[in-house]
């Protein structure tokens, strides 16, 4: 219990120190380390013979700045494109689809 109240007065105390220096400084690149900022990074793909939505997300998931493992970032190309359940198994070869990135904000 006394190691939360620690930590809860630290807490305070950054946050403080925030808002006071307007997020600039010492604690506002502590906040920005510890609770990293993302922007949406859209990259087209052309389709080829015999991709699915996993080997795209495969080939993309290490050039994104958060991690997220396969299934989140196929439900994210999905979404970005309009597909649906059914639609995930009919890519063909040519189509151009997007590849939504999370990438890190750099301060």
């Amino acid at each position: 219990m006394k190691t939360l109240k620690i930590f809860m007065v630290l807490a305070l105390a950054l946050a403080a120190l925030i808002f006071c220096t307007g997020g600039r400084g010492l604690a506002g690149r502590a906040y920005s380390y510890i609770w990293p900022t993302y922007r949406v990074e859209r990259v087209s793909y052309t389709v080829h013979h015999g991709d699915t939505l996993y080997s795209i997300a495969y080939m993309y998931a290490s050039q994104q700045d958060r991690w997220d493992d396969l299934r989140g970032i196929v439900m994210d190309i999905k979404q970005a494109n309009g597909l649906g359940d059914g639609d995930a198994y009919w890519l063909d070869p040519g189509r151009k689809i997007v590849v939504p990135l999370q990438r890190e904000v750099k301060q």
